[in-house]
């Protein structure tokens, strides 16, 4: 008897416990995940005022528009300069584990240089996920520009009703 009543209590405990989501850095791509991103039409409306706990929004009739795949890079893989001035070892302040393409840049007519292959790079640990700071190739040669201030954009572990904000700052001479 004893052993029914039990199992009646967890099976009561289970049905009525509705808890908060909390996420963490596993939550977060790292270096080799890709994400499908799709863009959807705007013109679609979706009520977003109806906030706050236990809220659906309804996406089913979105329908994408567009779409691209967002590739999570190892520092590594982004060679030269990068490789080095972000490079994920413990004492270096730029460290990061993560890095994105930035797409590509648009032309400026009468510019004397040449922009390309601009990066950002990052750093998920336990405790936060943040942009150390940015990379692009100007006239053949990686530039890296380092955040002076990070930009965390996510403190660990996130749970609803979290209040952040953070402020980020880079030089470039």
């Amino acid at each position: 008897m004893k052993q029914i009543y039990t199992t009646m209590i967890a099976l009561a405990s289970a049905f009525c416990a509705h808890a908060q989501i909390t996420l963490t850095q596993s939550d977060f791509a790292g270096a080799g995940d890709n994400i499908l991103v799709s863009n959807a039409d705007a013109t679609i409306p979706i009520d977003f005022t109806t906030t706050g706990a236990n809220q659906t929004w309804d996406f089913s009739s979105m329908i994408a528009q567009s779409q691209d795949t967002l590739e999570f890079l190892s520092v590594a893989s982004t060679g030269g300069t990068y490789s080095v001035y972000f490079a994920n070892v413990g004492f270096n302040s730029n460290r990061s584990n993560i890095a994105v393409a930035a797409g590509t840049l648009p032309t400026v007519p009468g510019l004397p240089i040449t922009l390309s292959d601009p990066y950002s790079f990052y750093y998920k640990g336990s405790g936060d996920y943040k942009q150390q700071g940015l990379g692009i190739t100007i006239s053949g040669f990686q530039t890296p520009i380092a955040y002076s201030s990070k930009d965390i954009l996510y403190n660990f572990p996130i749970a609803f009703n979290d209040v952040d904000s953070c402020q980020a700052a880079w030089n470039f001479l």
